[in-house]
């Protein structure tokens, strides 16, 4: 899985080197068929930021890439939200 970021990065490293692209862009393609991208929406952001924090306050760190499993198993901003509120 990946982030709709992480595919317009992608997309973007491809229009930037055309010479490159041609080589690769078949590969790079078929990647993406296989992969998951999952949204991101502002309120994911708000929330992991706010996770984050008060993790990282209380000395648990947690790593991006958690979050995103998380958000993964469709638990959302409502898993943030009550993880927030336990933290609290």
């Amino acid at each position: 899985m990946i982030y709709t970021g992480t595919a317009m990065e992608i997309e973007y490293g491809l229009m930037l080197n055309t010479a490159r692209a041609r080589k690769i862009e078949p590969m790079i393609r078929s990647l993406l068929q296989d992969l998951r991208v999952i949204s991101y929406e502002p309120e994911d952001a708000i929330a992991t930021v706010a996770f984050r924090a008060a993790l990282a306050k209380r000395g648990t760190p947690i790593r991006l890439f958690q979050l995103v499993e998380a958000k993964e198993q469709d638990f959302g901003s409502v898993f943030f939200e009550r993880v927030i509120a336990s933290i609290r």
